[in-house]
């Protein structure tokens, strides 16, 4: 097992964002989407804890040592968390 930043294991980070998605599945900001609906409501309710997921899974790829599958876990904890923010506060 590889470690990251600052010498702590790769593991130990994806431990972290899976406990961070875990708890996004039961903190969301349900004001923000109280008068959404369809494609708009699910990236509300479900975009923080899905790029706090990707996160987990990038770590542990790169826990692995593979780290193109890390990069592209990365890449779309970006999109989903961009999505997420403009779904939120821009497009109100």
């Amino acid at each position: 097992m590889r470690s990251g930043w600052l010498g702590v294991p790769y593991l130990a980070y994806a431990a972290l964002c899976a406990t961070l998605a875990a708890v996004w599945v039961f903190i969301w900001p349900v004001d923000q989407a109280a008068d959404r609906a369809g494609l708009a409501f699910l990236i509300i309710r479900w975009g923080h804890c899905a790029s706090w997921g990707c996160l987990a899974g990038a770590c542990l790829a790169w826990a692995r040592g593979q780290d193109a599958a890390g990069r592209a876990l990365a890449l779309a904890a970006l999109a989903c968390y961009g999505a997420f923010v403009v779904t939120a506060f821009v497009l109100r």
